[in-house]
């Protein structure tokens, strides 16, 4: 099921769970003006957070370990759905997939089955690209440019 920021009210984000069954979360939020962390859940159960601190790839994946959790991967289209909404094409957030020596890889070392690439010339050789996140599509971007991104919630 799919999560959207609704309202802000006194410092917490209201957001409404789309599916059979309707119900309120909040979140208290982190800055001001309600620029929180935006939570998203799938069908799956599992819970994805759009964090909005600009990092290179290596330091948001560094990030999100010292934070018990790691950049989302998403390898259905179940996933990609539950990922779209928490970045756009315009404000593009990393996730979990770069490209090595052996091609494109998620950081358990699987290479992608399911993807959703803007573009299909992804012929290039350099090994210094990651992915990054836009809407419900992938885009390539230099692992040291600055971005937001997305991890998994830390579960307990």
């Amino acid at each position: 099921m799919l999560l959207k920021k609704k309202k802000c009210y006194n410092n917490k984000a209201v957001h409404i769970k789309i599916g059979t069954f309707v119900r309120l979360f909040h979140i208290t939020l982190i800055r001001i003006f309600c620029s929180s962390f935006f939570v998203q859940y799938s069908n799956q159960h599992k819970m994805y957070v759009h964090v909005p601190i600009q990092l290179s790839w290596n330091e948001a994946r560094n990030y999100c370990l010292q934070h018990h959790t790691d950049l989302v991967t998403i390898k259905s289209q179940q996933e990609s759905e539950a990922v779209e909404h928490l970045c756009t094409a315009e404000s593009q957030c990393w996730i979990g997939l770069r490209r090595t020596m052996r091609g494109w890889q998620w950081l358990d070392g699987e290479v992608p089955n399911f993807t959703q690439w803007k573009t299909t010339d992804m012929d290039f050789k350099l090994i210094y690209y990651c992915a990054t996140l836009g809407g419900d599509l992938w885009f390539h971007s230099l692992c040291w440019n600055a971005k937001e991104f997305v991890k998994r919630k830390r579960t307990h």
